[in-house]
This record gives C-alpha cells, structure tokens and sequence, in this order.
C-alpha cells in the first residue's frame, strides 16, 4: 500500500533571481486586481499562493527532484503564479483550473514572462462523490510533482488522494497559506 513520506522542507530567505521577482511582482498586483473584481465579474473561489513562498517552497524541493527534467502539475493553479515559477526553473510546467477566465489570465501572465507553461480546464475538488478518477483525470501518475494549494475542508481528502493514487516517488508539495508548506513523498 502507497503511504505518504515526509520530507524536509526549509524555507530559505533567499531573494530570486531578477526573472522570477518580477513574475512574482506581476503576480501579486494580478490576483489583486482579480480579487478585487465585483458582480458577474467576480470569480468568489479565487485564492492565490505567495510568490515569494512558493519560490521558496519549490527551491526548497528541488533538493527532493530525483529526474533531471521534472514534470510539475499544479492542480488549482489560479492566476498561474506557481506554474510560471516552476517553468523558470526549467520544469515541464502544467496548471490545470477550473475557472476558464482563470486560465486565460495565467496564459497571458506566462506569455507576458516568455514562460512556457501548459494551461488546462479541470478541477482538483473531490466532492464529485470520486476520487479515483478525479485523480487519473489529471495524469496524477504522469507527474514527478504535484502543488496543490487545497481549501482546509478538502486537505486531508486531497492528501489522501496522492496517497493512494500517485506513483511512488511522486512528490507532493502542499500549500497551506502564509508560511505553510508540507512536502511529502510517494513510497
């Protein structure tokens, strides 16, 4: 039975490289003026991962990579933040949203940063009744990375989820808000 590892993951304060602060930067006033939009226009379950934590975050992993052209998913990837800072690292970047006014954003932010990042309509949320073709829906297994910033109510089915279905060695990189990453390996 497949079990998740935890693994070490340490957050360094060091600042990225000219590239990736400005994506980080364009990012942030993005999912600003996106959260900040009302009416039809507004996209209520928008929620968007720190720049400059998920640099951290992914650089922190990268120690964990055991492949030299990693395959990285970020399931709920929102504006695109994660995904365009994946592909800067020289990832096979993938953001998969639910939202298609979402995906539209994330490929203009990528192209606005000469990032090659495939973005796709899905959606991780596992209250579809299951979880089991949630997760081969979106190539769970053809990754070497997955991010997921996962709403509090669904982290643990989330969790539970790349348990059971991920290959072994798949990393799991989970997103908590504010200074809260947990990474884990698929054994």
């Amino acid at each position: 039975m497949r079990r998740l590892e935890p693994l070490q993951i340490t957050l360094s304060d060091d600042t990225p490289a000219a590239q990736a602060l400005t994506l980080i930067q364009n990012a942030k006033s993005l999912a600003e003026e996106m959260q900040g939009l009302q009416g039809e226009d507004r996209i209520p379950s928008l929620v968007t991962s720190n720049g400059l934590i998920a640099w951290r975050f992914l650089q922190s992993a990268a120690a964990h990579i055991q492949t030299d052209a990693p395959r990285f998913c970020e399931w709920g990837s929102g504006i695109g933040v994660v995904s365009c800072l994946a592909a800067l690292r020289g990832w096979a970047s993938t953001g998969v949203e639910i939202e298609p006014r979402l995906i539209e954003v994330s490929r203009q932010l990528a192209k606005s940063h000469d990032v090659n990042v495939n973005f796709r309509q899905g959606n991780y949320r596992l209250d579809r009744g299951d979880d089991a073709n949630a997760a081969i829906e979106f190539d769970v297994l053809g990754f070497d990375i997955i991010y997921i910033y996962a709403w509090p109510a669904e982290r643990q089915a989330v969790t539970e989820a790349i348990a059971r279905h991920g290959a072994p060695g798949l990393i799991f990189l989970r997103y908590g808000g504010g200074l809260q990453c947990d990474a884990f390996r698929v054994v």
